[in-house]
């Protein structure tokens, strides 16, 4: 699995909560990922040469990224963890 991660030159927020989920999947995977800081672009995911988009519109989910690649049960509970652990900080 090749992963390509859109950041901002100071990541946070999305970017920071994205990074996150790469890191699970390269570490729980053995995907290879590149980083690319793109102030102009929004924080993105892109796997195997697919944007993964966001079902509700705002953040992408460990669902969304089944969407496109196959995930065992325990890596969607830890990428739902990283984004509950998000959406709780930001309130």
């Amino acid at each position: 699995m090749d992963i390509t991660l859109y950041v901002k030159e100071q990541p946070g927020g999305r970017c920071a909560m994205y990074r996150t989920y790469v890191e699970k999947l390269v570490e729980h995977t053995g995907a290879r990922s590149t980083e690319v800081v793109d102030n102009d672009k929004a924080a993105a995911i892109v796997i195997n040469g697919q944007l993964i988009t966001a079902s509700d519109g705002v953040f992408v989910s460990a669902e969304d990224i089944n969407q496109v690649v196959a995930l065992d049960d325990s890596l969607i509970q830890m990428l739902d963890e990283v984004l509950e652990q998000c959406l709780s900080e930001w309130e």
